[in-house]
């Protein structure tokens, strides 16, 4: 909260923001004991949140509820990487020096009209890995004093993969996607670097061909075996050539979920592809192939913008450890290491695949029908009239 702020909620507000979600029962029972009083926790919330807003505030209990409400999240993002090249050997030391830079930029500044503030950047380095953690807040003016102000966090990597090869992995939120752009510029000017085409399918009219992709990528991830694949997500780009007097069906299928097993190879998705829909999200589940472990290893992958191919983001979700009664039903956290070797990987596959998306994939079998414990769910929510296709979902600190 910037301290030439005006902050006076009243009663009401205070009464709204202690009911909020994000307020635990024990922070509020916190509350209560800064001044003295200890409640139950089989307290009803309610009449607890309505004794405290009765009470005079000071400046710090009203911080100390606004940090409670606007606390941030930490659900995990998809993730975005962008390739640079050098001719010559890169300069971490170099790099670091763009990053102070770019740090001093936005530190305590505020963007967007008003709109965003960012409250700190922090740098660190270990090795040839650099991190670059941002702390930011953003406003809608026209919500209540408590909840007007969002506490947001996000995360850098840049990673020197060989003496030439830089990767720059991003979160895929509106303001990571900025600042990104804006490092991306500073590192080709200030340290003569070139970045790399992104990955995207706008060049590829096949709809088979898109499939192909994400076919082979979930073969193709080096040291990882295909299990299986068990969510994919395909769309139909609208057809300018589509006649507007021509008599049309009272329906429109704009785009499709399928939930279940073996779903590459199911007739369903076959039949939609063939009608001009396309992929452009999937999930699957690997085995590591110089393990003995049997744990399913976790991906998802993804077009933003679903209609062009365009904005490629993943992310490995964990592992689900095998055990004798089968697999646990929660994925684990991989370590910040494994995640990150995992990436690469990840990223790398998906290039070579582009660069050679003319090729078939190796041993591809031919559709064929699900077995009968196979499940496949066509999902209605998702099956739209909306022409709105766009979806809203960093790297690990």
């Amino acid at each position: 909260m910037k301290r030439d702020s005006v902050f006076n909620p009243n009663d009401h507000e205070v009464y709204a923001a202690l009911t909020n979600h994000k307020v635990s029962k024990i922070e509020l029972a916190k509350l209560f004991l800064k001044r003295g009083i200890i409640i139950s926790p089989k307290d009803e919330k309610d009449k607890s949140a309505r004794y405290f807003s009765s009470f005079f505030l000071s400046y710090f209990d009203l911080q100390d509820i606004h940090d409670c409400v606007s606390s941030a999240s930490n659900r995990r993002e998809m993730l975005r990487t962008n390739g640079f090249q050098s001719e010559s050997k890169i300069n971490i030391s170099e790099v670091i020096e763009t990053l102070n830079t770019f740090k001093e930029s936005k530190e305590s500044t505020t963007e967007g009209e008003g709109k965003l503030t960012v409250d700190s950047v922090k740098v660190t380095q270990q090795g040839d890995d650099i991190l670059v953690n941002f702390s930011y807040s953003s406003f809608n003016w026209g919500n209540s004093e408590f909840t007007r102000r969002v506490n947001k966090r996000t995360a850098f990597r840049l990673r020197k993969i060989d003496d030439k090869t830089l990767y720059l992995d991003t979160g895929t939120n509106e303001e990571a996607k900025q600042w990104s752009a804006e490092l991306s510029e500073l590192l080709e000017t200030s340290n003569a670097l070139v970045k790399d085409d992104e990955i995207n399918l706008l060049g590829v009219t096949s709809q088979k061909s898109k499939r192909t992709f994400f076919d082979r990528l979930t073969k193709e991830i080096d040291g990882y075996e295909l299990a299986d694949v068990i969510k994919v997500d395909v769309i139909k780009p609208n057809d300018e050539g589509d006649d507007p007097e021509a008599e049309k069906p009272g329906y429109k299928i704009k785009s499709a979920k399928f939930h279940g097993e073996g779903l590459m190879q199911s007739k369903e998705l076959d039949e939609l592809i063939s009608q001009g829909f396309h992929l452009y999200r999937i999930s699957w589940e690997c085995t590591q192939t110089s393990s003995l472990d049997l744990d399913l290893y976790q991906f998802e992958a993804r077009f933003n913008d679903t209609e062009n191919c365009s904005g490629f983001e993943y992310i490995v979700k964990g592992f689900k450890r095998h055990t004798n009664n089968g697999y646990t039903s929660k994925p684990t956290s991989l370590s910040s290491s494994e995640e990150i070797s995992i990436n690469t990987k990840l990223f790398q596959a998906a290039n070579k695949i582009l660069g050679t998306l003319s090729i078939p994939p190796i041993n591809t079998p031919d559709s064929i029908e699900l077995e009968c414990n196979a499940e496949i769910n066509v999902s209605s929510e998702l099956t739209v009239l909306t022409e709105d296709n766009h979806l809203r979902d960093g790297p690990i600190a």
